[in-house]
Order: C-alpha cells, then structure tokens, then sequence
C-alpha cells in the first residue's frame, strides 16, 4: 500500500501551476494520506533519534541556529524505509509540473523537529544558501504530525527576491 500511495500520480490543476511560478509557492492538500505519513512517522523519528544521539545539547547552551530545529539530514542513506519514501515518485511529478522540467534531482531530505523550549525559527530562504546554478528548486515540505493553530502557521514568502540578491539575504538575521 505505501510504495503505491508514493508513487501514485497526483493531478496539478493550470491555476496550481501558475500559482507556483507567479508566487513561488503553493500549498497543495491531499498530497500525502495522513495515514501515509503516520506509517513513515516511527521510521523517520528513530533516525533521527540515532543521528542525533550523542550531539544533543541542552537548549540553554545551543546556538541561536541550533535552538530553532533539531535537524538531520540524508536519512534516506540509513534508513530503507525512508528511502523509499523520499525517493517517490509522486513527489518527483508534482515537482516537475510545477517547474515545468522533465527530471529532478534530490539536493537532500532533511528532518526538522521543533523542540520544547526552542528557538524561533527567523525569516529565511534556503535555496541561496545552496550550491546550485539558478534558482529552479523546490522544496516538498509537510508535517507529520498536526499540530494546534495555536502553535503556529508554516508561512510562506511570496517571489519578490531575485536570484540575484543573495548578498541582501545572507545579511538577515533573527534580529530583522
């Protein structure tokens, strides 16, 4: 049941697609079952738990970066059933569409935990920090858990940085 729920395709409507490359952005429902993403939840969590064992500070004596997520990287290298998971197909299309290229490549899964007593998490933008060519990234972002409102939206920036501002964004810091 799971490698067919990744794999299976996922229809883009023309107005999710326009959103994408007018805004840099869309937020697509249903694209993953909650009871997929309860299946792969154990899996993910335990590797974490392991890559992180052993580099675990308290809070209080992290830095500003450190404080904001408890993250790992790469898990698709250790785990199989993450790999199985990150290495979707579904995923991939919908990532496709959107771009509107034939292929993707996977820079790296990453697993972010949002820790009691935490820091905030300041406004920022991955993919300049990236060693890559242009800016035709994109990032497949979902909880597996849900979580209160209370707690916190997951906002998005709308495109209006270019590329070639990467100087400017490299100066924001969580005192912005």
């Amino acid at each position: 049941m799971e490698r067919a729920q990744i794999d299976a395709p996922y229809s883009l409507t023309t107005d999710q697609i326009n959103f994408y490359r007018d805004n840099g952005y869309v937020h697509l429902h249903n694209v993953l079952p909650p009871v997929l993403l309860e299946a792969f939840r154990p899996h993910i969590g335990e590797t974490v738990d392991k890559v992180t064992a052993g580099r675990r500070l308290p809070i209080e004596e992290r830095s500003t970066y450190d404080r904001a997520f408890l993250q790992a990287m790469n898990l698709w290298t250790i785990n199989d059933h993450i790999r199985q998971f990150v290495f979707g197909k579904r995923l991939a299309r919908i990532a496709t569409g959107l771009m509107g290229c034939e292929g993707v490549r996977i820079y790296h899964d990453q697993a972010l935990y949002k820790e009691p007593g935490g820091g905030f998490t300041p406004w920022h933008a991955d993919q300049y920090y990236w060693p890559v060519s242009n800016d035709n990234t994109i990032t497949a972002g979902f909880r597996c858990k849900i979580h209160p409102l209370r707690w916190g939206r997951w906002p998005f920036v709308l495109r209006a940085i270019d590329f070639d501002q990467v100087e400017s964004l490299k100066s924001v810091t969580n005192r912005s």
